[in-house]
């Protein structure tokens, strides 16, 4: 059996599977996890359509396997047993402020809490923020400690950072904003990690969106000045070259990052002639997908 959907909220997921000694049979499953327990309903769909099975169980949530449960079919009775991990549902989402969330491996402050409010950095990931360096978005995750402004010192202390090829770009400001689609401000899933979207393999059809926001000076002087939206491509949206086409047939938006479109852009900079609306979809807003 092969789980294709599951809300972690309400314990309910979806699947497809087949008969091992004979992939003919094929069929769906439907069903219910509820802290330790599972009960779910089976219908054949290829040989022996409409036939059902019934069955339910109980998991071992220490991590080490899924036991197994029983079964009953029209006629027939049997047991089950699963493999692989099976994991306790948490009854409640851990928070920023408790202090129970850290850095991540590979990062500076990896095994460190997170804060509430700016870190070093510049994120403020209670906010859903980030203001400061753009290297500084990127330094930490490389195992870099934070940059504050004086080159010589940083790269007397930190060497390896004038590879990076962030590394020019230090002097510009960044602003990026997100919702919780993008990247959660809790842990609801037990991971110890801020939740991203996890019910399947992509953000499409999450409804994540991003704002990014910058700003420099150029070698003449003059003030550079750009901002850009990005929305998760929802599920329905098709790849048409470059660009992320809706069911409706519009466009929206062109593609970056794979799952993402970019919706609108702005940009001013003197020394370009560039001033204004740089580029909009015909769905610029943010939560429209």
């Amino acid at each position: 059996m092969t789980v294709t959907s599951f809300n972690r909220w309400t314990g309910d997921f979806v699947g497809t599977g087949f008969y091992n000694a004979d992939p003919a049979y094929t069929w769906t499953v439907t069903g219910t996890v509820t802290s330790s327990t599972v009960s779910f309903h089976i219908l054949y769909t290829g040989t022996n359509a409409g036939y059902t099975v019934d069955a339910t169980g109980e998991l071992d949530v220490t991590g080490t396997s899924m036991t197994s449960g029983t079964w009953t079919g029209p006629g027939q009775t049997g047991v089950w047993t699963g493999t692989g991990v099976a994991k306790l549902i948490p009854t409640r989402c851990v928070k920023i402020k408790e202090g129970l969330l850290t850095y991540q491996s590979g990062h500076y402050l990896a095994g460190k809490p997170l804060v509430l409010g700016y870190d070093a950095y510049g994120y403020n990931y209670q906010a859903h923020m980030f203001d400061g360096s753009y290297a500084n978005a990127y330094l930490g995750k490389d195992d870099l400690s934070p940059y504050t402004g004086d080159d010589v010192a940083y790269l007397a202390a930190n060497p390896d950072a004038a590879s990076k090829w962030y590394w020019p770009y230090r002097a510009d400001r960044v602003l990026m904003k997100w919702n919780d689609a993008w990247l959660s401000n809790m842990d609801c899933n037990a991971d110890a990690k801020l939740d991203r979207p996890t019910d399947k393999a992509t953000y499409r059809g999450s409804g994540a969106w991003e704002t990014n926001h910058q700003w420099g000076t150029n070698i003449d002087g003059t003030l550079w000045n750009y901002f850009v939206k990005i929305v998760a491509a929802p599920d329905e949206a098709n790849l048409v070259g470059s660009d992320w086409i809706a069911a409706d047939g519009s466009l929206i938006g062109y593609s970056i990052w794979g799952d993402f479109a970019v919706t609108q852009e702005v940009y001013t900079d003197p020394s370009t002639g560039d001033h204004g609306l740089f580029y909009k979809s015909a769905h610029p807003g943010l939560g429209t997908w």
